[in-house]
C-alpha cells in the first residue's frame, strides 16, 4: 500500500518508491520468500540507477541486497537438487 501511495504522490521512478520497495523486499527475505523479493530489488535498483548518481550508497547497498537473495536462491535450489538425489538414492 505504501508502495502505491508513493507512486502517486512522487511518480513510479522516485526514489521513495525504490525505498518503499526495497523495505518489502526485506520483509519478503526475512519470511525466505526470495523470488518474490527478487524483482521488488531489481525493480528497486533499476529506479536507483536511474535517479541516483553511480556511486551512491543506496545504490550499492541495493546491489548487495539483489546479490544476497541471488545466492539464497542458489542455495534453496542446491539444497532441494541434493534432497532430490538423496531420496532417489534411497528407492
Amino acid at each position: 500500500r505504501a508502495i502505491e501511495i508513493d507512486e502517486k504522490a512522487y511518480g513510479p521512478n522516485h526514489p521513495k518508491v525504490a525505498t518503499d520497495l526495497n523495505n518489502l523486499a526485506g520483509l519478503l527475505k526475512t519470511q525466505k520468500k526470495y523470488m518474490e523479493a527478487r524483482p521488488l530489488l531489481k525493480h528497486a535498483l533499476d529506479i536507483l540507477v536511474a535517479q541516483l548518481p553511480p556511486q551512491h550508497p543506496h545504490i550499492t547497498m541495493t546491489r548487495m541486497s539483489l546479490n544476497d537473495i541471488d545466492n539464497q536462491i542458489r542455495k534453496s535450489r542446491n539444497e532441494k537438487n541434493r534432497k532430490k538425489k538423496k531420496k532417489k538414492m534411497i528407492l
